[in-house]
């Protein structure tokens, strides 16, 4: 690969992981209704997607140190601000609270209505990463299963796709583990891996850049393919890949997501490069682990300004966040990346 095309596809990848973070945000600040549903639907996908595109094997401890450590650090601030919260509204800790009911939420489904408290929302996500890195080729144990990572993809999604025929429910001891969410995440790690391995255009099969109006019939394509993905996804339902609720058919969820997400990619093909948007790109880890605390604060600042619980209320906070972690984002990169993952 080129220079040239190196950098072109750093910048869409900064782009993309850019706009993810803050759908993330987004979704948990409280949107609601079609846009929730169209975000829910590809953004925790796309983000594997893209890690299948940059992976690259490295030791299994390696992998665990840069992921567990932040999951500590980031886990151990939210537990502060909570304590902090609960000592302005009640007066007081409940410390045994605390010890015997924030474990679960790190390794499987912790609903907050059942009285678990989560430390680092998001959490799931990470975890399930550093498993599929596992697989995909970090644990030289998993060679075989790395080498023909396309056919374990294959089989995941099958069984993810007659899983309800075989299961009453989504929810169960096993299926609430992230464990199990392997099984739905891995395909598309596996597809961003196929793709560059195959030295293919991950912004899609429109790859090319024709002035108009000979790209004219090549943009209407696009424009009705995404339209064509949002009705797909909207029929469908909400779909909360952490709690494996993929609504109402499994395989509309993966084609779904796989169509929004290149879009999404291929849209971000035609941005150029900047500053903010490549440290937010760094950082999305980070943003992860401390959005939760964001989104209180910025929630009680808009309620002085009368705006919080209104349909922008979520697209201000997600903004916000980004900003607030603009110079955080910095500073760790050059003392503490491995809070970034790195």
């Amino acid at each position: 690969m080129s220079s040239c095309a190196e950098k072109e596809r750093v910048v869409w990848i900064d782009w993309a992981k850019a706009l993810l973070i803050y759908f993330v945000v987004v979704g948990h600040a409280g949107c609601k209704d079609n846009v929730q549903i169209i975000l829910y639907a590809f953004h925790m996908p796309a983000f594997f997607v893209i890690s299948g595109y940059l992976y690259r094997p490295r030791q299994c401890l390696k992998t665990i140190k840069c992921l567990v450590i932040p999951i500590i650090i980031y886990s151990t601030v939210n537990l502060v601000f909570k304590f902090a919260l609960d000592m302005t509204r009640h007066g007081c800790i409940d410390l045994f609270h605390y010890a015997t009911m924030s474990w679960r939420a790190f390794y499987a489904v912790a609903w907050g209505k059942d009285g678990y408290v989560t430390l680092f929302v998001g959490v799931w996500f990470v975890v399930v990463l550093a498993l599929c890195r596992c697989l995909m080729g970090d644990v030289k144990y998993f060679k075989f299963i790395s080498q023909h990572y396309i056919e374990l993809a294959l089989l995941m999604m099958l069984w993810m796709v007659c899983e309800k025929h075989i299961f009453p429910t989504n929810s169960s001891d096993i299926q609430d583990m992230y464990l199990y969410r392997v099984l739905s995440c891995f395909p598309f790690m596996a597809l961003g891996k196929f793709i560059k391995e195959q030295q293919l255009q991950l912004v899609g099969f429109m790859s090319y850049k024709l002035p108009p109006p000979k790209n004219l019939q090549g943009t209407l394509s696009k424009i009705l393919i995404l339209i064509l993905g949002i009705i797909v996804v909207l029929d469908n339902g909400l779909v909360y890949v952490w709690s494996n609720d993929y609504g109402d058919n499994t395989f509309v969820f993966f084609t779904g997501a796989i169509i929004l997400s290149f879009s999404l990619f291929k849209a971000c093909n035609y941005l150029k490069a900047n500053m903010f948007i490549k440290t937010i790109s760094n950082g999305t880890l980070m943003i992860l682990g401390v959005h939760s605390i964001t989104i209180v604060v910025f929630h009680n600042a808009l309620e002085l300004c009368h705006i919080a619980n209104t349909s922008i209320e979520p697209w201000i906070v997600g903004l916000l966040t980004m900003f607030v972690c603009y110079y955080p984002i910095q500073w760790l990169s050059l003392k503490f990346p491995i809070l970034l993952g790195k």
